[in-house]
């Protein structure tokens, strides 16, 4: 699979690219003669060509629902206590503490 001057030229136009134009070039090269182009291959290609390409932003890793640090925090202070090392709890925990101190 060889790109072509004038793939190049369409990706260029089409600068910056991202995911979904990735895609959409990827459909758009592919055939019996010129072979299968990724969208791995096109975004690959792109940065090889200097051809701006901007990421997809990495998925949240928390939807919602307070740090665990803001957990810690809001229990040592309805303590009055230091509580080092609470951290390391998983946050249902942390969660499920701060909301039984929060009923008494």
């Amino acid at each position: 699979m060889k790109y072509t001057e004038e793939m190049l030229a369409t990706m260029e136009k089409a600068a910056p690219l991202n995911l979904e134009k990735a895609k959409e070039f990827a459909a758009k090269f592919s055939s019996k003669e010129t072979g299968n182009f990724t969208v791995q291959s096109i975004i690959a290609k792109a940065k090889a060509n200097g051809i701006d390409y901007v990421s997809k932003a990495p998925a949240a890793k928390r939807a919602k629902g307070a740090t665990k640090t803001q957990l810690v925090d809001a229990i040592a202070k309805k303590t009055n206590a230091k509580l080092s090392g609470l951290e390391k709890a998983t946050a249902q925990s942390l969660a499920n503490l701060l909301d039984s101190l929060s009923d008494s």
